[in-house]
């Protein structure tokens, strides 16, 4: 699965993505007529990432818009209520408030949402009851240790009376699966035939994933100073299959230059299934097309290492009393959002559930800000696939009529 945001960049500050959708092994028709950039040995070319889980996004729009309008005597929806049944009618991945937004969106009861919006000719289903919020996210900062009181604004999309309830659901610390393994970079001698997938680039590493995992993350870094080396690698689950991908849209330095290759290659992957694992490490920056040769191996041949940790979901009580909704109706359900101690941008959802059948998640963005006397935080700086550094943001709590202020900052890790 793919990100996708419907209006704005998910790169700013306080704005999570909204939804997800499918991102991989997406092929389009490629028609040479039109282009001169079609493979030519195919009429189909090999897409993915938000190249592909846009399209959907925009799709769905597309439908919600239509299905609103036959309901509603040819009115059409505001964008505000577009994107609000889109995520309301979102299906839960179990992955992070950052990752999925609201979750995958579900075309098909986002379709019998819109028709079942106040005003609408078509009566409420049983079999796509949903739960619509605005706001559809929640954005709160303050000092650690407060607590913030936001109100939700639910559409009970069912035919049905339904009794709502709400959680808080978040993602727990990340705890190291097994050793850290380190190896060097190999590559098969020069003029050997190498697969599409690209040539090995160092031994296949296994790692057994306990039961019980919402969440496992997996990290490759390698210190070449160049910012040249094109590397990968792909996770298998227990049974062989492909899980996931790492990849970068980086390119190798030429003439002397330093490349934009990012030296760490990060993947996540939502339930993984308990087991025996193994990562496969390949020249290659994942996202070669079938149709494509290979990456040709680089000339690195430093140290490699690669580690795993997991994660588990935590929940906690959104202070919410359960709330009575009558159909085809809104009431307003007043969350709280505790914010931790620790500075720094904290995801987490409100996850809500109703007698009805519906389900939604709304992310929330809790940040706590440094206090303006300073204090220690923790943040990895990582990749967002090669197309420049991530940014992480931090906020100061400035106090009312300061007219200059120093900061300085400091870190005792600098690997």
């Amino acid at each position: 699965m793919c990100s996708s945001d419907l209006f704005s960049s998910p790169n700013e500050p306080g704005k999570y993505v909204d939804l997800s959708a499918p991102g991989y092994g997406g092929e389009a028709a490629c028609s040479p007529l039109v282009t001169n950039s079609c493979p030519t040995n195919t009429l189909t070319e090999a897409f993915g990432g938000t190249s592909e889980s846009a399209p959907f996004v925009a799709g769905a729009a597309a439908d919600v818009i239509q299905a609103y309008s036959d309901a509603h005597g040819g009115a059409r929806p505001t964008p505000a209520m577009v994107k609000q049944i889109l995520t309301g009618s979102a299906s839960d991945i179990d992955s992070g408030a950052a990752q999925q937004g609201a979750g995958l969106v579900d075309i098909y009861r986002a379709v019998r949402t819109a028709q079942q919006e106040p005003g609408g000719t078509v009566k409420g289903s049983d079999d796509a009851p949903s739960l619509v919020s605005d706001p559809t996210q929640i954005d709160v900062s303050g000092n650690g240790g407060s607590t913030t009181t936001q109100t939700l604004q639910l559409y009970n999309a069912s035919p049905k009376s339904a009794t709502v309830s709400a959680s808080l659901r978040k993602l727990g610390p990340e705890k190291q699966i097994g050793s850290t393994v380190t190896e060097n970079i190999t590559a098969p001698a020069a003029g050997s035939p190498i697969p599409p997938m690209g040539a090995p680039a160092a031994k296949p590493i296994t790692f057994n994933v306990p039961g019980g995992l919402n969440r496992l993350n997996a990290n490759m870094i390698w210190p070449d100073p160049t910012n040249g080396t094109i590397l990968y690698y792909i996770l298998t689950d227990p049974s062989g299959n492909v899980a996931q991908v790492s990849y970068d849209f980086g390119t190798p330095g030429s003439n002397g230059q330093i490349g934009t290759v990012p030296n760490i290659q990060h993947t996540d992957v939502a339930d993984p299934t308990p087991g025996k694992w193994t990562a496969t490490i390949l020249w290659g920056n994942g996202r070669s097309h079938l149709q494509e040769p290979p990456n040709v191996p680089g000339t690195y041949r430093g140290p490699m290492s690669f580690e795993v940790t997991g994660q588990k979901f935590q929940t906690s009580s959104a202070g919410v009393t359960p709330v009575k909704i009558p159909a085809d109706s809104t009431r307003p359900v007043v969350v709280h959002v505790p914010l931790v101690q620790t500075p720094g941008d904290h995801a987490m959802s409100v996850q809500l559930s109703s007698t009805a059948g519906a389900t939604a998640s709304v992310p929330v963005l809790a940040r706590t800000v440094i206090p303006s006397g300073g204090g220690d935080f923790d943040t990895t700086l990582g990749t967002n696939v090669g197309r420049g550094p991530t940014d992480t943001p931090y906020f100061i709590d400035a106090p009312n009529g300061q007219k200059s202020m120093s900061v300085s900052f400091s870190t005792a890790d600098t690997s």
